[in-house]
């Protein structure tokens, strides 16, 4: 017997905000008003992309330069989505890989498609094969698209071979690819959201703001931090993560400022079959599910590397995830469960001489 399961809280999340997001603009128009002031406003937007609802909140004192920057950012995550989507048929990712698996020859890509594919390759590396873009026929296999797989050793083993960063070719100048395995698919899951994140707040900068949160549903980005008074200091964007079981509880509290953090666990996908559970996070190295039960949130300065490394560490054995952490210079709060009850820890070190960024609400 197989069965998915969906999140509750994030369907309807994604439902109201994406409703929201139709009349937002007007509504906030009419608060804010034409004219600049001198105390900042808060402006907002979100979509819908990527599977998954965007938000972007951020203090300006112009709105002329509030709604550019919010156009602009949201303008850069969808095209974004147009080049690296597996989901969209007609992105340039899945038009690459359709003329590559029927020719011989390096097929061209863009010089953008090219340095987001050389960008997964480098994590590939750094993590030992933990994070794999080629990791698309293993993904299928276990059903986490559309059509549910069968589970058929036969297919597996397929997958397997289909699998693995050394098979997939980046040739430069110009900029071109080679798949080197049959039945090659690549996916960015791991990475998707994260670079998205990264480029929008790249406009934002660029557009002068200065105070901004960036969120979807398992990745955030904030710039600077919320308008300060001397009633209501704040020590940055607060952010509160989730009980991977019980989503309305708080596990652990965090103030971040430009900061990124990227959670991954087995909450987010996953499906039972025979009662039991697998999630959605698979290991490229040994083409089974992670067996982790819980979740881990990375804290990184790009929400890029929060992403991929919140996917990557979670394969790792627990025991090595503080000297990893510290070898990487990255926060994290982990959450699992041993047995008897769910556990939290913050692990890494900050920077000398700065407080804690964040702090458990479980033993």
């Amino acid at each position: 017997m197989m069965r998915w399961r969906a999140s509750i809280w994030r369907t309807l999340c994604a439902a109201l905000l994406g409703l929201w997001a139709l009349a937002a603009p007007q509504a906030e128009a009419a608060a804010v008003g034409t004219a600049a002031t001198e105390t900042p406003r808060l402006f907002r937007q979100a979509e819908y992309i990527m599977g998954t609802v965007f938000e972007i909140q951020l203090y300006s004192t112009q709105e002329d330069r509030a709604r550019n920057a919010l156009a602009e950012a949201f303008a850069v995550i969808r095209s974004h989505d147009q080049r690296l989507s597996d989901w969209l048929s007609d992105s340039e990712l899945n038009q690459v890989l359709k003329a590559a698996r029927t020719s011989a020859d390096p097929v061209p890509v863009s010089e953008a498609l090219h340095a987001d594919l050389q960008l997964a390759l480098d994590y590939a590396r750094l993590s030992e094969g933990a994070l794999d873009p080629t990791i698309g026929p293993l993904v299928h296999f276990w059903g986490f698209r559309p059509a549910a797989s069968p589970l058929l050793p036969l297919d597996w083993l397929q997958a397997r071979r289909a699998v693995g960063y050394q098979k997939l070719q980046l040739l430069t100048d110009p900029p071109r690819l080679r798949l080197l395995a049959e039945g090659m698919q690549l996916d960015f899951g791991a990475l998707g959201k994260g670079l998205a994140l990264d480029r929008a707040a790249e406009v934002l900068r660029r557009q002068g703001i200065v105070a901004a949160a960036l969120r979807t549903d398992s990745s955030m980005l904030f710039i600077g931090s919320p308008p300060q008074t001397a009633a209501t200091p704040t020590p940055g964007w607060p952010v509160l993560v989730r009980h991977p079981r019980q989503p309305e509880r708080p596990v652990a509290r965090l103030w971040l400022q430009d900061q990124a953090l990227a959670t991954s666990g087995d909450d987010q996908q996953f499906r039972e079959i025979l009662g039991l559970r697998y999630s959605h996070l698979i290991d490229p190295r040994s083409g089974l599910p992670a067996p982790y039960t819980g979740s881990l949130t990375v804290i990184s300065p790009a929400a890029t590397a929060a992403d991929a490394w919140s996917t990557a560490l979670l394969l790792q054995p627990p025991a090595r995830l503080p000297a990893l952490l510290q070898a990487k210079d990255l926060q994290a709060v982990r959450v699992w469960h041993d047995r008897q009850d769910w556990r939290c820890q913050v692990l890494g070190l900050p920077a000398p001489a700065a407080p804690p960024v964040a702090e458990c609400l479980l033993p």
